[in-house]
C-alpha cells in the first residue's frame, strides 16, 4: 500500500480535453482584454464627451464625409457599456469553462456567436468607411490609405473569424459535449 496516497482518494480524475484548455484560456485572455479596453474607452469618452460637439462640428466642417459617424458617436457610451459587461461575462464564463461547468460551454458558444456577428458587422461598417474614402478623391489626397494596413486588417479579421468559427464548431462538437457531461457526473 502506498503511504503517500491520500486515503480514499476515489477514482482518478479524467484529464481536461486540450480544446477546452485552448478555448478557455483564449477566451479568458480575450474577455479580460475586452473588459479592460472597453472600460478605459468608456472612462476616456465620459471625460471627452463635453468637448465632442465642438470636435465633431469642427471635423464635419473640414470633412463632410465624417457626418455619418454622428449617430454612432451619440450612442458610444451605450456601446462601450455593453462591451464592458460582455467582456466581464466572457471572462467569468471562460474561468468556469476551464473548471468544466456545463453552463459555461453554452455561454462561450453564445459569446462566440455574438462576437462573430459583431466582427462581421464591424467589417461591414469599415467597408462603408473605406468605400466613402475611396469614392471621395479629396479624402484620398489628404489621407492616403496604406495598402499594407488594409491588407493587414483584412487578414487579421479573416483570422479572427476563422478562429471563432473553429471555436463554435469545437464547442458544439460531440466530444466536447461528452467531456462536459462526464465532468457533470463526477
Amino acid at each position: 500500500m502506498n503511504e503517500h496516497a491520500p486515503p480514499d482518494s476515489g477514482p482518478p480524475e479524467a484529464a481536461r480535453p486540450r480544446a477546452v484548455t485552448i478555448i478557455g484560456r483564449t477566451w479568458l485572455v480575450a474577455g479580460t482584454l475586452l473588459f479592460l479596453v472597453a472600460l478605459v474607452d468608456l472612462v476616456v469618452w465620459i471625460v471627452l464627451k463635453p468637448a465632442m460637439p465642438t470636435i465633431l462640428g469642427f471635423a464635419s466642417r473640414k470633412d463632410p464625409s465624417v457626418q455619418f459617424l454622428a449617430p454612432y458617436l451619440e450612442h458610444y457610451t451605450l456601446v462601450k457599456t455593453i462591451e464592458v459587461f460582455f467582456g466581464a461575462a466572457v471572462a467569468v464564463s471562460a474561468f468556469h469553462f476551464l473548471r468544466m461547468r456545463a453552463w459555461a460551454r453554452a455561454a462561450l458558444e453564445a459569446a462566440s456567436w455574438v462576437y462573430l456577428v459583431y466582427l462581421v458587422a464591424f467589417f461591414g461598417f469599415s467597408y462603408t468607411i473605406m468605400r466613402r474614402a475611396w469614392l471621395d478623391r479629396a479624402t484620398i489626397a489628404t489621407h492616403p490609405i496604406a495598402r499594407e494596413r488594409l491588407v493587414g486588417g483584412a487578414g487579421l479579421g479573416i483570422l479572427l473569424v476563422a478562429a471563432l468559427v473553429l471555436a463554435i464548431v469545437r464547442l458544439r462538437g460531440r466530444r466536447m459535449r461528452a467531456a462536459f457531461e462526464e465532468a457533470a457526473v463526477r
